[in-house]
């Protein structure tokens, strides 16, 4: 678990919130699939990137192999920040319902009321 943690983080709090919905029986929103998609977009376009530096560093060269690395770079960052961002929000999630008990989400608990009787004629004297 520790490896997964490390080595994949937000794909490791990604699994832990779907399983956590999962046990509440919690839907999550269209939107927050729309915007792990464009993360896995944006990094997949960071490794498009890259393979074209390569080649155009090893066929081309000089100038051109510096520019195709630094837009490689440069989506990285971006894809980087943006998966991160949405990691964030994760663990928001994820700690949010955590701390709610389940009341956000998951069915009330049944609560059966007992009845009491009151305090002894005894006890009301001083």
């Amino acid at each position: 678990m520790w490896c997964e943690a490390f080595l994949c983080p937000v794909l490791s709090m990604s699994i832990s919130r779907l399983a956590l919905m999962e046990h509440r029986g919690l839907r999550p929103d269209p939107t927050d699939w729309q915007i792990i998609r464009c993360s896995n977009c944006l990094q997949c376009l960071a490794s498009v990137a890259y393979c074209v530096s390569c080649i155009v560093s090893i066929t081309v060269g000089g100038e051109a192999g510096e520019i195709a690395r630094i837009v490689a770079y440069s989506i990285d960052a971006v894809a980087c920040c943006f998966t991160s961002s949405v990691g964030g929000c994760m663990y928001i999630q994820v700690r949010e319902e955590v701390n709610s008990d389940g009341k956000a989400g998951a069915r009330p608990p049944v609560v059966v009321a007992e009845a009491v009787e009151g305090p002894g004629k005894a006890q009301m004297e001083r």
